[in-house]
């Protein structure tokens, strides 16, 4: 390995781990990379959401709530059309389907990856 060239870019972000792929948004990227670059914690919790949507849906007007809590019109709208008429047992439900599927297609990466080293 000594003699080969040095990586650069993306190549070089395979080079370091090999198995620590991560399937996001239908995307492979390497582990270390969606930690430096991608994945941001979020600022509010499901009880929080869910609060600001039944204040809204208790007839506070939406400019009032953005400007109350923080966050932007957007956000709500988005949180709206995702957890609207949920409440929080579905959200919980929904939030372990989505890890239950991440776990699968980390799965299926890492068995393509395997499957690809060995058909020459």
């Amino acid at each position: 390995r000594h003699d080969m060239p040095p990586l650069r870019g993306h190549h070089q972000l395979l080079a370091i781990s090999p198995l620590k792929l991560v399937v996001f948004k239908s995307r492979i990227f390497s582990a270390r990379y969606l930690r430096t670059f991608l994945l941001k914690t979020t600022r509010y919790s499901d009880a929080q959401i869910m609060g600001i949507l039944k204040q809204a849906e208790g007839g506070v007007p939406v400019s009032e709530l953005c400007r109350e809590h923080g966050m932007s019109s957007a956000s709500f709208y988005k949180w709206r059309a995702k957890f609207g008429g949920m409440d929080a047992s579905l959200i919980a439900e929904m939030k372990d389907m989505a890890a239950q599927n991440r776990r699968l297609k980390k799965m299926c990466c890492v068995f393509l990856c395997a499957l690809r080293r060995l058909v020459p």
